[in-house]
């Protein structure tokens, strides 16, 4: 699943990988540094935070407030959903 992260002015796609409350995996980028501050966006999810690592085109990203549970379950379904259509 594609989502969006801004980071100042600039918008970014990355792959979303896994998802909790309080955080996220993706894929697709690089250039990234640990401390970025960034806003992600999923369908209908926004959530401001920052980046807690950066590996090659792999990071992962740490929430200011933690999302909704329910909003969680959308995404993790909507990422199973994705991986099944593409056979990933």
């Amino acid at each position: 699943m594609i989502v969006e992260l801004t980071i100042g002015a600039i918008k970014h796609s990355a792959t979303l990988n896994e998802i909790s409350r309080t955080g996220a995996k993706l894929s697709g980028l690089s250039s990234l540094a640990e401390g970025q501050e960034l806003v992600f966006r999923a369908g209908t999810v926004q959530a401001l935070g920052e980046v807690v690592w950066s590996t090659g085109s792999e990071c992962a990203i740490a929430f200011d407030i933690p999302i909704a549970a329910v909003e969680v379950g959308r995404l993790r379904a909507l990422v199973t959903f994705v991986a099944g259509v593409s056979g990933k």
